[in-house]
C-alpha cells in the first residue's frame, strides 16, 4: 500500500508540473497574442493612411488627364507649339526661299538651301536672326 501511495503522489506531482507548464505555455500566448494585435493594428492604420494617399493620387492622375486632354484639345499643349511653327516653317515650300530664310555664303549656293544636320540647329540660327533684328 505505500507504494500505491507513492506512486498516486508522484503521478499527481507530476500532473501539476505539466499543469504549470501548460499554464506558462498558455501565458507566452496570451503575450504574443497582445503584441501581434498591436502590430495588426499598426499594420491597418498604414494601410488606410496608404489608401488615402493612392486615392488622392488617382485624382491628381485624373485632374491632370483632364488638363492634359483640354490641352490637346485647344491646341495648347506647352512645349508643342515652337515645334510645330517650326516644322511648319521648315516644310512650308515657298518660305524656303525668301530673304528671312537662312543662307550660306556666296552667290553660287541655292536660294534656301539650308546644311543643317538637325531641326535644333535650324531653330537656333533663326531666335538668333530674330534677335539681331
Amino acid at each position: 500500500m505505500l507504494s500505491n501511495r507513492e506512486s498516486a503522489r508522484r503521478s499527481r506531482r507530476r500532473k501539476l508540473e505539466h499543469v504549470a507548464t501548460l499554464d506558462a505555455v498558455i501565458n507566452g500566448h496570451k503575450g504574443e497574442n497582445v503584441v501581434l494585435i498591436d502590430r495588426l493594428r499598426e499594420v491597418e492604420q498604414q494601410l488606410s493612411a496608404v489608401v488615402r494617399e493612392n486615392a488622392g493620387l488617382k485624382a491628381e492622375v485624373d485632374r491632370l488627364q483632364g488638363q492634359l486632354r483640354e490641352a490637346v484639345a485647344t491646341g495648347k499643349v506647352p512645349g508643342m507649339g515652337e515645334r510645330t511653327s517650326s516644322l511648319q516653317r521648315i516644310s512650308s515650300v515657298g518660305n524656303l526661299a525668301n530673304k528671312d530664310s537662312p543662307q550660306i555664303g556666296g552667290d553660287d549656293s541655292p536660294r534656301g538651301f539650308v546644311p543643317f544636320r538637325s531641326l535644333q540647329s535650324y531653330e537656333n540660327l533663326l531666335s538668333l536672326q530674330a534677335q539681331t533684328r
